[in-house]
């Protein structure tokens, strides 16, 4: 796997949108500024690159706008992606566009580019990681990040510098199968993104095959019929791709309701996982310490942490053991 490059004093972050058109940057002038401060860093925001894509536009018009941003992305001096928020419309880019952003991503792999990010930009890292064997990393969004723990905000900072190894807590969760110690490629996603991100990806990097996968996942509003549904969708992928899953993480899914399948109805993904346990017969284990932040904010109480996706990581001890 490829490591991205680690920043030194003064190194340029360059905050992106792929995912929103609704980023507004005379909001993100405060953080951008003690963000800079606090981490040494210089964070360079282009309005006009701003929300490249939008399930709202006409194709021809979203094409010509994702083409020039691409076009005008200078990465010279850049040494970090930061994305600033989540959103709807990643898909846009590997429906219509591969092309250019392979192009994109061979530019960030050249420079070793560090990628940040989460919720529907991890349609984008899951596709660098499995396509390109890139490691990129499953973190707060810059747009919320002072509304995450301090905890949060320090390892972010902290990875940003140097590389360490870092651990989270584990629960197991089916029947004993959890009990013994696994190794494999670790994926940090969102369900649903994940599974996406598997349909446009053509070929996935040997690496993956050699070592098996460990799936870290999370997500917010879907309901839990729906997210068994992807899941084994996820699980057929790498059956036929002839990968084995070693073991699949569950992290928080937020506010996931089953409001369609009458006998689960009201009742949330945790509690309808038993479901799921009956026909998995892989170790599965579950976390608080990943997740998907509430969208109307949390004041400081968000504790979730940064994982990177695409390296190779190790569960023992009912610990998630990964370098950052």
């Amino acid at each position: 796997m490829i490591w991205p490059k680690k920043l030194k004093d003064g190194d340029k972050i360059l905050l992106t949108s792929f995912s929103s058109t609704s980023v507004k940057p005379a909001e993100l002038e405060e953080p951008i500024k003690r963000f800079e401060e606090e981490n040494r860093v210089k964070i360079h925001l282009d309005s006009s690159l701003l929300g490249t894509t939008s399930r709202h536009e006409n194709l021809s018009k979203y094409r010509q706008k994702m083409t020039n941003c691409i076009d005008r992305l200078d990465l010279d001096d850049i040494s970090a992606l930061f994305s600033i928020r989540g959103g709807w419309s990643i898909t846009d880019l590997l429906l219509n566009g591969k092309v250019d952003l392979d192009n994109l991503i061979q530019k960030i792999i050249d420079k070793r580019i560090l990628v940040l990010g989460y919720s529907d930009n991890t349609l984008l890292s899951d596709y660098i990681n499995l396509t390109y064997g890139y490691v990129t990393y499953h973190s707060p969004n810059f747009e919320g990040f002072y509304e995450w723990s301090k905890d949060s905000q320090a390892l972010v900072s902290r990875l940003l510098r140097e590389k360490f190894e870092h651990q989270i807590d584990l629960t197991p969760i089916n029947n004993g199968k959890s009990t013994h110690e696994e190794s494999g490629m670790l994926i940090s996603s969102n369900l649903e993104c994940l599974t996406l991100s598997l349909a446009f990806t053509d070929k996935i990097k040997k690496e993956f095959k050699d070592h098996g996968v460990i799936l870290l996942l999370e997500d917010t509003l879907i309901e839990p019929s729906l997210a068994f549904r992807y899941i084994e969708c996820v699980l057929m992928r790498f059956k036929n791709e002839g990968i084995q899953v070693k073991a699949i993480i569950f992290g928080t899914f937020y506010d996931c309701t089953e409001e369609t399948y009458k006998s689960w109805e009201g009742k949330s993904f945790r509690e309808v996982l038993p479901h799921l346990l009956q026909y998995v017969d892989i170790p599965i284990f579950e976390t608080d310490k990943i997740g998907h932040a509430d969208e109307e904010g949390t004041d400081d109480n968000v504790h979730y942490l940064t994982t990177p996706s695409g390296d190779f990581v190790q569960i023992r001890d009912n610990k998630l053991f990964y370098n950052l």
